[in-house]
């Protein structure tokens, strides 16, 4: 899902809560692995290639959920959070999860178990699209409505 459903969600966590800033911080900072093979390609040093990436942007980039995108890094980071603190490790936790639920919606690979790539999610969403939009809005009537 585009960055926009993962705020709306932590919106909605971080009211449920009473913790905005984990609920959001955390629902949002889990894409930055999205950012790894953008790098190895040269994307951010070359000002065409990123301008062609930009404008190119309703294509699926399968390979970027891995590092972050995983059950493995979700109770890692969740237990170490909920070891220091209960109530932030609950919420990290909350959000962490919501953004691998809402990513496994959409129609881009991902892969829970990785660096294991034999079991793929794609959803029912298309990345980007019409339909994305309307259940991103949904999601933030449904904050509005709490």
């Amino acid at each position: 899902m585009f960055s926009t459903a993962h705020l709306a969600t932590g919106l909605i966590i971080g009211k449920l809560t009473g913790d905005y800033v984990t609920a959001i911080t955390t629902s949002l900072v889990i894409d930055l692995d999205h950012f790894m093979p953008l790098y190895k390609k040269g994307v951010f040093s070359n000002w065409q290639k990123f301008r062609q990436l930009l404008l190119s942007s309703n294509t699926p980039q399968s390979s970027s959920r891995t590092y972050l995108h995983n059950i493995f890094i979700l109770l890692t980071i969740s237990l170490i959070a909920f070891f220091i603190n209960h109530t932030v490790g609950s919420v990290i936790f909350i959000s962490y999860l919501f953004h691998l639920v809402i990513d496994a919606l959409d129609n881009q690979n991902l892969y829970l178990f990785y660096p294991n790539k034999n079991l793929v999610l794609n959803g029912p969403i298309k990345y980007f699209s019409l339909a994305e939009l309307i259940f991103t809005i949904i999601l933030f009537i449904v904050y509005y409505m709490i």
